[in-house]
């Protein structure tokens, strides 16, 4: 059934209201810390990432406590897995099939360098992901600088590759394969010659994302505000994914970026498409940037629509706010448990909380 925006408003301020939501459209499974990257921009770069009380070494949750607390408990048809890397995952095969049985749509992030000829027969003939989105940041020599690892660009390339041979071998359209690349003064001058890359490859989508960053003074508002609301708020975690406190363009590099994004929707539209992450309109993409006051939007619907599941079997609606275990509880119980249900009556009173000004989801 297809409600109007109206109706669906109505709805919304209702749930609101009592912290209470709907099946989540979507689950999001952080199957790990781990990355074998070091991208300059990644708050998951580090030896070791707390993640609401939990560390890289620790171990991850056993696929089967996924499915049995989590798949088998939710109606939800869409999957998106991340990390980390998700190709690190030790059971990550096992939780595809798992996930293929049951008919759910699965979505992966990755940076592509661990899909060898191997993976990439079994991802195509067994139609395992609906998409991968790859992080690439720019050609060889600017991917490798920001990813700090000599020779990423081309283990991405050589995945990317084996997953459209096998593509055309086996005459399918899935999975549908995009580029996802985190803007910075390093890769703005090279976005069209990422485009020419895209459309040479023959791939889906080309993404821009931009990088989240706090000011200290945003930071320590948010601090102040969660400590008044007893939320019990995991800082370590928090300030990580807040980020830096200066994005490091100047308004010449954003000048660039948006020059830039209109010759490559000009130029490119018919090969592919261009998804630039928020939607931002060009004056927007300037107050992003420069006016620390702005935010995109002035509600989330986020903890509304996605059960989000650490590496340990935490659930985190965002930032470092645990709602939950999957270890001890169904999902379907978390889902709209005491805790979940408080942090979203707060945040909807609220309306964002003083650090969500430049969250990625916001969108």
């Amino acid at each position: 059934m297809n409600l109007s925006k109206g109706v669906k408003d109505c709805l919304f301020r209702l749930q609101g209201l009592i912290g209470w939501a709907r099946s989540p459209s979507q689950v999001s499974l952080d199957l790990t810390h781990k990355c074998n990257l070091r991208c300059a921009f990644c708050f998951y770069f580090h030896d070791a990432v707390p993640a609401a009380g939990e560390g890289v070494s620790s171990a991850p949750v056993s696929w089967k406590v996924l499915v049995r607390q989590v798949i088998e408990r939710l109606p939800t048809r869409d999957y998106f897995l991340t990390g980390g890397e998700p190709f690190i995952y030790p059971h990550l095969e096992t939780l595809l099939i798992q996930l293929k049985e049951k008919r759910k749509r699965v979505y992966v992030s990755t940076n592509g360098t661990l899909i060898d000829e191997i993976w990439a027969e079994k991802i195509v003939r067994h139609g395992l992901f609906e998409k991968i989105d790859i992080s690439l940041h720019g050609p060889e020599k600017i991917h490798d600088e920001l990813s700090r690892v000599k020779g990423a660009f081309q283990k991405t390339v050589q995945g990317i590759e084996y997953l459209q041979h096998y593509k055309r071998k086996i005459g399918v359209a899935r999975p549908m394969i995009g580029i996802a690349c985190t803007i910075s003064k390093e890769n703005i001058p090279q976005m069209r010659e990422l485009a020419a890359l895209a459309q040479r490859w023959s791939l889906d989508t080309l993404t821009f994302g931009h990088m989240s960053f706090t000011t200290s003074p945003i930071i320590e508002k948010h601090k102040d505000f969660s400590k008044g609301t007893k939320m019990g708020e995991d800082f370590s975690l928090s300030e990580l994914i807040l980020g830096p406190p200066d994005h490091g363009l100047s308004k010449e590099d954003i000048g660039l970026y948006i020059r830039n994004l209109r010759e490559i929707r000009q130029d490119f539209s018919s090969f592919f498409r261009l998804l630039p992450v928020p939607a931002y309109r060009e004056e927007e993409i300037w107050r992003h940037y420069f006016d620390t006051e702005w935010a995109y939007l002035r509600r989330c619907r986020y903890p509304w629509r996605t059960l989000r599941v650490t590496p340990s079997g935490k659930v985190i609606p965002c930032l470092g706010v645990v709602v939950g275990d999957i270890s001890e509880e169904g999902a379907d119980h978390i889902w709209n448990n005491k805790n979940f249900r408080t942090f979203r009556k707060t945040l909807y009173q609220t309306g964002l909380f003083p650090g969500c000004a430049r969250c990625c989801k916001l969108k």
